[in-house]
């Protein structure tokens, strides 16, 4: 699972270079087999491309 968050990550920073775009809070949404989720939150307090 980590190996994919790291792909998953270094997909989101390519895509926010490409659009000279930053931002402060990451959200990761994980959906398990029987539809339970969990949702977390990370808010910095200063933006990070």
């Amino acid at each position: 699972m980590l190996q994919e968050l790291e792909q998953i990550a270094q997909i989101v920073e390519q895509r926010l270079e490409q659009h000279e775009t930053r931002g402060r809070t990451l959200t990761l949404k994980v959906k398990f087999s029987d539809y339970h989720q969990i949702t977390r939150s990370k808010t910095m307090l200063a933006p990070k491309a």
